[in-house]
């Protein structure tokens, strides 16, 4: 699919034939909350725009753009649309992107360069349209014999994805580093977005007594009341730079470590829903914040009694029904089944029954899965689960969304990330990731409807 779009006849004059169409594409996306979408364009125009409350002279009272050029979302391809000039920013039309012009009927030809990145709300529970269009079809018609043309090519397009990061060191720390983060997430969304958040502090630990975490580059100890502390500035911080768009802030550990035990998640459990209180003990919190737990739980790091065990503990003590302290797995499915291994078996001795249960089957438990092989295998992977969940256990395993380690990938240059005649890399940028999934989740008529709902990409430094 290419991805430069040129629209019009370009070069004609200005009271050349102007073809009354809409040129341009509408492009499907899968369900979410919302998409960012960057673009350059160069456009042109004869005279087609009319500026509305503009007193005479030049512009004669003027009532909007008309043969205009947009970008925008909507719930079905744009010229199924029931549209009249001049476009509005309402439904069935959610406009990201419109111009057409600063002037009319004055012989002077306008031109505009330039790049934009646009939010564009979405609808999760139905399909979504990106539109790039020329429209010179839609009612009325008095001025489309002034031909306009340009040309507009998407660079990036992503379900509103956000940064989870690594907490990796012990200089990151501190309240200030956790209310910049916060507030860094916070201006990457829209006023009407939302998003999930992963902050990884590395493995599982208790020391003196205490439990929490330790860091996973230089082994640092934070304990899971320092973390409190320091997920409360996170939220300030989100807070002050976003003052309505809502989050989930997971807290994570993996299970790379002896300390994997029960007595460990029931203390993780115990922290989060701290957290929750907290929110619903703060008026500016209440009904945009809710803290989750996580768990990155690779069969290659562990057994999986040992995590089965971690998860149980949680599970134990989390307050799902009044604080809604439900915990994430962001982790893989290593040697699970795929299209062209169909008999493969997890590694490490685990089951997809390991898998399921600890992702869907435990009650606290919510699978938002390492989607990082550009060639769609981990996809298929987590597929495997979920039907294995569907067969076995009548139950369809909802995917909360989709992890991917892009801009991890641009920071370290890590030969994994690379994609070399022998394998895939795992450097899936965003999009991508959330393809893959969606995409075969809708091959299953059942499954279909377990399509993720939100997108992280994880990161080091950011």
């Amino acid at each position: 699919m290419t991805n430069t779009l040129h629209l019009g006849r370009p070069q004609v004059p200005e009271r050349a034939s102007q073809n009354t169409s809409i040129h341009g594409a509408s492009l499907p996306l899968p369900p979410a909350w919302g998409y960012r979408v960057a673009f350059t364009f160069t456009l042109a125009t004869w005279d087609s725009y009319n500026a509305p409350g503009t007193p005479n002279p030049p512009y004669n009272g003027g009532t909007g753009y008309w043969d205009s050029f947009s970008v925008s979302l909507s719930n079905a391809p744009y010229w199924a649309l029931p549209l009249s000039d001049p476009l509005g920013d309402t439904d069935p039309l959610r406009l990201g992107f419109l111009w057409g012009g600063t002037s009319y009927g004055d012989g002077f030809l306008e031109t505009r360069m330039g790049s934009e990145q646009v939010f564009l709300e979405a609808r999760p529970w139905a399909p979504n349209f990106l539109n790039v269009v020329l429209d010179t079809a839609t009612l009325p018609a008095a001025n489309h014999n002034y031909p306009s043309w340009g040309t507009v090519r998407l660079q990036w397009i992503d379900p509103l994805t956000t940064l989870s990061r690594y907490v990796a060191r012990k200089d990151q720390l501190s309240p200030e580093t956790f209310r910049a983060w916060g507030c860094a997430r916070g201006e990457s969304l829209p006023p009407w977005g939302w998003g999930t958040v992963i902050l990884d502090f590395g493995y599982p630990r208790m020391q003196n007594g205490e439990y929490g975490a330790e860091t996973l580059v230089d082994f640092t100890f934070v304990s899971t009341t320092t973390i409190v502390t320091l997920t409360r500035s996170f939220l300030d911080g989100f807070a002050e730079c976003n003052g309505t768009a809502r989050l989930y802030l997971a807290l994570g550990v993996n299970n790379a470590s002896k300390a994997v035990t029960r007595a460990h998640g029931r203390a993780w459990a115990q922290m989060i829903n701290r957290l929750n209180q907290d929110v619903w003990d703060n008026p500016h919190w209440l009904g945009r914040f809710w803290a989750l737990g996580a768990i990155d739980a690779e069969p290659g790091w562990n057994t999986a009694q040992a995590t089965r065990e971690w998860v149980e503990g949680y599970t134990e003590v989390a307050d799902l029904l009044d604080l809604g302290s439900y915990l994430l797995n962001f982790g893989s499915c290593d040697g699970c089944p795929f299209r062209g291994c169909p008999s493969c078996q997890p590694f490490n001795g685990w089951t997809l029954e390991d898998l399921w249960y600890i992702s869907w089957g435990a009650e606290a438990a919510e699978p938002f899965p390492e989607i990082y092989l550009t060639n769609g295998v981990n996809a298929e992977q987590w597929f495997h689960v979920a039907r294995y969940g569907l067969e076995t256990h009548q139950r369809v395993m909802i995917f909360t969304g989709v992890l991917t380690t892009w801009t991890a990938c641009q920071e370290t240059r890590d030969e994994q990330c690379q994609t070399t005649e022998r394998r895939a890399g795992i450097d899936n940028q965003p999009m991508e990731g959330y393809l893959q999934m969606h995409r075969i989740l809708s091959s299953h008529p059942i499954l279909s409807q377990a399509y993720p709902r939100f997108s992280s990409d994880i990161s080091w430094e950011r």
